[in-house]
């Protein structure tokens, strides 16, 4: 009897033994990837670096311009255009190219020639400009800039039929700076407009009309050479093509 109890005693020690004996298992954690900081990333800008574009405003000043436009580096872009040049419409819509209306170009308001007839002929103008982006975002972000512009106009004139012509010119350049934005959208499609202001300074060959008021029925008709400048408002929409 002794030695059942004996054995009953090791047995429940043995088990209590085993009870005791707890494995804790670490759950592993997922490793934690830093990734460093680097103070001197930038924003991508698009991926083409030049486009071809046409400003679809000139037109109400008889310009037709095509321009290349190239990102020199994330924050800068230089543009250069040429263009062909025919009559000022706005500037005729507001008073005739005689008018004081002297902002759009054409004639500066030294005289008048009512009885002229006029042709404008057809002339090259150029464009130049640098745009600066403060997020370097070239080709879409906001942008200041500055630019030139050159329009020579010019052509022919006759007084009251006479097929006797003299030729005219007003010669305008354009120091500018501009506001706006460009467009991508991410894709090949560029769409831009600005606004801003400038001094426009002009050389001029222009018709005056004088009367002889001791005879009414004699006009003379002088061209007249004149100079100065002006404040110009502008603003723009222009359309493009990054190629890839």
């Amino acid at each position: 009897m002794r030695v059942l109890y004996t054995l009953f005693v090791l047995f429940a020690l043995s088990l209590d033994g085993q009870a005791q004996k707890v494995i804790v298992k670490k759950k592993s954690a997922s490793p934690k990837v830093i990734e460093p900081h680097n103070k001197s990333a930038t924003p991508v800008a698009s991926s083409g670096r030049w486009a071809i574009k046409y400003n679809l405003t000139t037109l109400f000043i008889g310009e037709f311009p095509i321009s290349a436009e190239y990102a020199l580096t994330d924050y800068m872009t230089a543009e250069v255009g040429i263009g062909l040049l025919h009559a000022n419409y706005l500037g005729n819509a507001f008073g005739g190219p005689f008018s004081t209306f002297s902002n759009w170009g054409d004639f500066e308001g030294i005289g008048s020639c009512n009885d002229c007839d006029l042709s404008y002929g057809l002339t090259v103008s150029y464009t130049a400009r640098l745009r600066f982006f403060p997020d370097y975002d070239y080709f879409d972000g906001g942008f200041i800039g500055l630019g030139f512009n050159y329009r020579p106009y010019e052509g022919t004139y006759s007084y009251a039929g006479n097929t006797a012509e003299a030729e005219w010119y007003s010669k305008v350049s354009e120091l500018n700076i501009l506001f706006g934005s460009q467009y991508d959208n991410g894709s090949n499609f560029l769409f831009e407009y600005y606004y801003g202001a400038g001094i426009q300074f002009k050389n001029m060959l222009v018709p005056v009309e004088y009367y002889d008021f001791v005879n009414p029925d004699i006009t003379t008709i002088i061209p007249t050479k004149s100079s100065g400048t002006n404040l110009s408002l502008l603003f723009g929409i222009m359309i493009g093509f990054i190629p890839n």
